[in-house]
């Protein structure tokens, strides 16, 4: 099977780590894998460094001419690589894709188009939107349940397009060390009695912070009985 994961994110965050992550595993499997993104970025530079030899592509350019020349290039890349399955990791240049898939409808070079969507955030309800991940889309990625839920609930996505695979966890890496613990706790000067919350991210919105703290806090007046919000 021939994939191209269009990866264009400038961090390596967790959207990035998805979709590299995929690439990975499909050509490890042996299956032909292209990934293409934002030549210079912190996700370009860790693709290069996994041996994915990214292609370095403008695929979140506003300007019209580079729209044209970029769906140019793509259009080339689908003639000369054919792939079976093309994979948006965002949302950038989903559009010229759904163009080129409706392009190629019904010639030798028809390809199934996916969209990951691998934020927190919930996608916008507008007309061109839903009109994408409705009648574009073949296949819609949730890579959490209440974005899955979002999307048959209120976008209209039938259930059986829409398939949620978590991310997973790598527990060589995550797990619990006790002798880590107890030496953190000893640089801050935390005792064993101490309630220590760690959180890992940046200080945004749709990190959750605000809903830790207060959380937190309920727990700490004693109002909070145990009711998910």
């Amino acid at each position: 099977m021939r994939t191209i994961q269009v990866v264009n994110v400038r961090w390596f965050n967790a959207t990035a780590w998805y979709g590299m992550m995929l690439a990975r595993l499909l050509r490890e499997a042996g299956h032909e894998t292209l990934v293409l993104g934002l030549g210079g970025t912190e996700s370009f530079e860790r693709a290069r460094a996994w041996g994915l030899d990214p292609i370095p592509l403008p695929l979140n350019a506003a300007n019209p001419f580079t729209l044209a020349g970029l769906y140019g290039t793509l259009h080339r890349m689908v003639r000369d690589f054919r792939p079976h399955v093309v994979n948006c990791h965002r949302g950038e240049s989903f559009v010229l894709w759904g163009l080129l898939k409706a392009l190629h409808a019904r010639g030798p070079h028809s390809f199934g188009l996916v969209r990951t969507r691998g934020d927190q955030r919930l996608p916008k309800g507008n007309r061109p939107n839903l009109f994408l991940h409705t009648r574009v889309a073949d296949a819609v990625i949730a890579t959490n349940s209440v974005m899955a839920e979002h999307f048959t609930t209120q976008m209209g996505v039938p259930a059986d397009r829409v398939h949620t695979i978590l991310g997973g966890v790598d527990e060589s890496v995550f797990r619990f060390d006790a002798a880590g613990r107890a030496r953190v706790r000893a640089e801050y000067g935390w005792t064993d009695d101490d309630f220590v919350v760690g959180l890992l991210g940046r200080f945004d919105a749709v990190k959750g912070q605000r809903e830790l703290i207060e959380t937190v806090a309920g727990l700490r007046a004693g109002r909070w009985d145990g009711t998910p919000r």
